[in-house]
C-alpha cells in the first residue's frame, strides 16, 4: 500500500540504494556514537562515560555527526578533545547526508543515516550502538554482551525490549536500538532503507517500526535476535527528538511534559565550554515557566508535580554514578526552584486527556498540532 512513509523511503532510497563494499578486517567491535551536531555536550558526556567502561575488545569509537548543524563539526571536535578518550574517530558529514537533511529536515532520518554511515565506515564485524543520552552504571555491559553474543551465535542483542501491541500479539521480543550490539553482515543482508524508521503494512495493518526494527522483525523467526535485560545503564529516552520537536514549535508556548528540555539544559550548564548551536533558552527562562503557562517553555500542564518527582528520581540516580557525582551540588542548586515548586505539591485532578502532545511536549490547544 502506498503511504507518505513509503513514498519518502522510495525517494531517500535513490540516495541509499546499496551498501558500500566493506568486509570486516579487524577483530572485536566498533562503538557507534550518533552525535547531535548542535549539542556536542552530549557527545562529551557519552565519551567521558565510555572512558570508565571496559572496552577491551573495542577497535575504535566512531563519532558520527547527524548533520543537524552548521559549524562543520567543530563542536564535536571540541567535545572529543575535552573528553580525552583514545581510539575515537570523528566522521565527516557527507554531501549526500547534508542534502537529505536539507530536503526532509527530519531528525529520525538523521539518526538512521548515522547508523548507515557507521556500518559503511567501520572495520569490524560487530557494532555497538551507543545512545548519547544513555549513561553506564556497570562497566562490564559492553564486554559481557559481546561475549554472550559470540557464545550464542546471535545477530542482534539488545538490553531492553521494545514493547508494541502488535509485537506482543505475535509474542515477539524485539530489542530497542539503544545499547544494541549487532553484526554488520546481518545488517547488510537488508537494504539500507529497510532499516529506516517508519510505518509498514503487515498482516493488513499499519505498524510503526523504529530504526532497525523492520529487519529484526523479518529475521526474528531465525532465533538470532535477542534481548538480555539488565540495569547496567540509565537512559532518558527520546531526549534528542524532544528537542528537535521543540524547535518546530518554538514560536508557541509548550509544556516540557517529560522534562527532557530541562535535562538538556542541565547537561549543557554543567558541561565545560565548547562550540555549539544549542538554542534552548537559559535556565532562568525555564524558571519563569514554573509560574507562567504562557512562557515559551512552561510547566503548567496536568500532573507536572508527579512527573517532576519521577524525573528527580532519575536525576538522583544519575548523580550517584562517577560521571556526574562531582556535579551534585551544582545540579541541586540549578533544580532548587523546581524542587520548591513540585516536590511537595499535590497532583493535578485533570490529566489533560484529549489535549495535544508530541514527543514529550505538552501542546495544549495549539492550532494545527497533532498528537
Amino acid at each position: 500500500m502506498i503511504t507518505k512513509s513509503s513514498i519518502k523511503r522510495a525517494l531517500i532510497s535513490i540516495f541509499y540504494f546499496g551498501w558500500k563494499i566493506n568486509n570486516p578486517k579487524v577483530q572485536g567491535y566498533t562503538v557507534i556514537l550518533p552525535a547531535p551536531m548542535d549539542m556536542p555536550f552530549l557527545t562529551y558526556y557519552a565519551l567521558k562515560g565510555l572512558s570508565g567502561v571496559d572496552l577491551s575488545n573495542c577497535h575504535e569509537i566512531l563519532v558520527v555527526p547527524d548533520g543537524c548543524g552548521n559549524d562543520g563539526s567543530r563542536g564535536l571536535a571540541d567535545a572529543i578533545e575535552l573528553a580525552g578518550l583514545e581510539r575515537v574517530k570523528l566522521l565527516q558529514v557527507t554531501k549526500r547526508n547534508s542534502a537529505i537533511i536539507s530536503i526532509f529536515g527530519d531528525s529520525g532520518i538523521a539518526h538512521w543515516m548515522t547508523i548507515v554511515e557507521a556500518i559503511n565506515k567501520s572495520k569490524t564485524e560487530w557494532l555497538f550502538l551507543h545512545d548519547a543520552d544513555a549513561f553506564f552504571t556497570d562497566n562490564r555491559l559492553v564486554e559481557d554482551n559481546y561475549a554472550f553474543s559470540l557464545s550464542n551465535d546471535l545477530d542482534c542483542l539488545g538490553v531492553t525490549s521494545r514493547w508494541d501491541k502488535y509485537f506482543a500479539s505475535k509474542d515477539m521480543n524485539l530489542p530497542g536500538t539503544w545499547e544494541l550490539l549487532f553484526r554488520k553482515s546481518w545488517a547488510k543482508n537488508s537494504s539500507p532503507i529497510s532499516h529506516k524508521a517508519g510505518d509498514r503494512y503487515v498482516d493488513k495493518q499499519k505498524v510503526f517500526f523504529d530504526t532497525m526494527l523492520y529487519p529484526m522483525f523479518n529475521d526474528y523467526s531465525k532465533g538470532r535476535i535477542s534481548v538480555k535485560e539488565n540495569h547496567s545503564f540509565i537512559h532518558l529516552s527520546a531526549t534528542v527528538i524532544t528537542y528537535r520537536r521543540w524547535l518546530d514549535y518554538s514560536k508557541h508556548a509548550v509544556g516540557d511534559e517529560l522534562f527532557r528540555l530541562l535535562f538538556l539544559r542541565l547537561l549543557k550548564d554543567i558541561a565545560p565550554s565548547m562550540t555549539d548551536e544549542f538554542r534552548l533558552p537559559p535556565i532562568e527562562k525555564l524558571y519563569e515557566g514554573l509560574h507562567d503557562s504562557e512562557s515559551s517553555i512552561h510547566y503548567g500542564f496536568p500532573n507536572a508535580a508527579s512527573g517532576y518527582r519521577k524525573f528527580r528520581i532519575f536525576v538522583d540516580d544519575l548523580l550517584r554514578i562517577d560521571l556526574f557525582s562531582e556535579k551534585s551540588d551544582e545540579v541541586n542548586i540549578l533544580l532548587k526552584p523546581f524542587d520548591d515548586k513540585f516536590l511537595d505539591a499535590p497532583d493535578s485532578i485533570n490529566n489533560g486527556e484529549g489535549e495535544m502532545r508530541a514527543h514529550g511536549l505538552y501542546l495544549g490547544n495549539i492550532e494545527g498540532c497533532a498528537t
